[in-house]
């Protein structure tokens, strides 16, 4: 068992798990997670790896507590919140440039095919509009693009076989691609 599970185990009271309490055992993690978040955006660089945990750090610890019951929910969670910063930071930077222009960046490619590659946001408007469609597959792309959660792990976060979440990211791959190249 991770040592984050035993934490969450542990230390999950009523309100959840204290956020500061996880930070130093998650840290690691959160930073190798950030890492193959950031490592193919290309020539323009939004963030570092250390910036990004820690701006998802702060968001995550706005919440105090978190009712979690393992790592891969938590590491579900922090992917949402990884989005949102790069989201986020994507926004300011065009807003910076008064539409002078969109901002170019890569997602990574272990995760998404080259015919899904694009900006934060218009990945970030693919995935809302995938969300009214199949919020379930919304999901599993956040926890294996931006949570780096395998097929076993995302399939006992949301109660599926491991055969269907590979089903649901097949499609969510040819839908997003479908999205993002109309």
């Amino acid at each position: 068992m991770s040592e984050i599970t035993t934490l969450i185990q542990d230390a999950n009271g009523p309100e959840g798990v204290a956020i500061d309490a996880l930070w130093p055992v998650a840290y690691d993690e959160l930073k190798a997670l950030a890492h193959l978040r950031i490592r193919e955006i290309g020539s323009v660089r939004l963030i570092d790896t250390t910036a990004l945990v820690h701006e998802s750090w702060l968001k995550l610890s706005a919440t105090k507590h978190l009712k979690v019951g393992n790592r891969y929910q938590f590491f579900s969670y922090a992917s949402k919140v990884m989005r949102s910063v790069i989201v986020d930071i994507a926004k300011e930077q065009q807003r910076q440039k008064r539409g002078s222009g969109a901002i170019h960046v890569d997602i990574d490619v272990v995760a998404l095919d080259d015919a899904v590659r694009g900006e934060p946001l218009k990945v970030d408007e693919a995935l809302r509009e995938l969300e009214k469609l199949e919020p379930r597959m919304t999901q599993i792309v956040e926890m294996r693009y931006f949570g780096g959660l395998t097929d076993t792990e995302i399939g006992e976060v949301l109660g599926l076989s491991s055969r269907t979440v590979r089903r649901d990211w097949e499609k969510a791959r040819l839908l997003l691609r479908d999205m993002l190249a109309g």
